[in-house]
């Protein structure tokens, strides 16, 4: 999120475009901080605009993205886990993303909900910022050199973003010892089949090979009791696999929304949890698992009470 900001110097006002990841580094500069070595710390301070040196060439620019990540791998929402499969259907031309400079703006594939924006030529709309910051008129047919140079920075970016070992890094959950551990339904690291991850359920677990893959960080090797907690009975009849790196279990879901699927070994370190549908013994041809919320990993001959392992919706 980029923005202008209005400040008065010494009975003057002075406008500068400024990034909202410019707001750390201008925090360290007034405490005196040093980022250290190799730190990832984006932005740039603008001390400088608050001491009064509101002068020359500003090289901020905002990189804009919405949430809604466009792929055409199947099944596929703003929830989805991105891997490296599912990275590699990722085009720019697809998604709804931008670039922000202190003059301009240049959108491509923008929102077309509102009749009276600006209509995108060949998907792009260009917008001068400073003459026209309501964004009424898209002069990207009239600024060619400008809206060419935001596209080759706005490519390289996406590129380098896409290229990142570290980017769309799913979530690692954290099992601890002595006590129960998280694991939610819905925050897999890699969905197989029709597997879909929705907002705060995991759906669609139906077919033989359907399956979703969960990263851990162990904290110390052993033996789990594991836990499934579902919002609905849909799942009775169906046998699922867990397994982990080293070994495995077998369940066949029963009507309770929170059920022992077993118990199972995990390492210390990096460990995983693949959830697996291997048969549908039910006569129901709706059987799936269309409404897991959590997993919970329970250290094995831990005491504890199922009222422990209830989370409110």
């Amino acid at each position: 999120m980029g923005f202008v900001l209005p400040f008065s110097l010494a009975g003057r006002l002075a406008e500068r475009y400024v990034d909202v990841k410019d707001i750390l580094p201008t925090l360290m500069d007034i405490a005196e901080i040093k980022a250290a070595p190799g730190s990832l710390i984006e932005g740039e301070s603008f001390l400088p605009y608050l001491k009064g040196q509101t002068e020359g060439v500003n090289n901020r620019f905002t990189y804009i993205a919405s949430h809604n990540v466009v792929s055409s791998s199947p099944h596929f929402n703003q929830w989805t886990p991105i891997d490296n499969e599912v990275k590699s259907s990722l085009k720019l031309s697809s998604q709804p993303v931008g670039i922000r400079t202190e003059q301009y703006k240049l959108l491509l594939n923008p929102a077309a909900d509102n009749e009276k924006y600006p209509k995108a030529k060949d998907g792009w709309a260009l917008f001068d910022m400073q003459n026209d910051p309501l964004e009424r008129n898209n002069i990207v047919s009239e600024k060619p050199d400008i809206a060419a140079m935001l596209e080759h920075k706005l490519k390289s970016y996406f590129n380098d973003i896409l290229n990142s070992e570290n980017s769309y890094a799913p979530p690692v959950y954290l099992v601890s010892k002595g006590r129960p551990s998280i694991v939610n339904g819905f925050g897999p690291s890699i969905t197989r089949g029709n597997t879909t991850s929705e907002a705060h359920v995991l759906t669609n677990l139906r077919d033989r090979g359907d399956y979703a893959h969960y990263d851990l960080s162990v904290a110390e090797s052993g033996r789990y009791d594991i836990y499934i907690s579902q919002q609905d009975t849909d799942s009775v009849g169906l046998l699922i696999k867990l397994s982990t790196q080293s070994d495995k279990l077998k369940h066949e879901f029963d009507e309770k929304s929170l059920q022992k699927i077993g118990s199972i070994n995990l390492k210390k370190g990096h460990d995983y949890f693949r959830l697996e549908v291997l048969d549908n013994n039910s006569q129901k041809p709706w059987t799936a698992i269309n409404s897991l919320r959590h997993i919970f990993v329970v250290p094995h001959k831990t005491e504890f009470s199922l009222k422990d392992l209830v989370i409110p919706n």
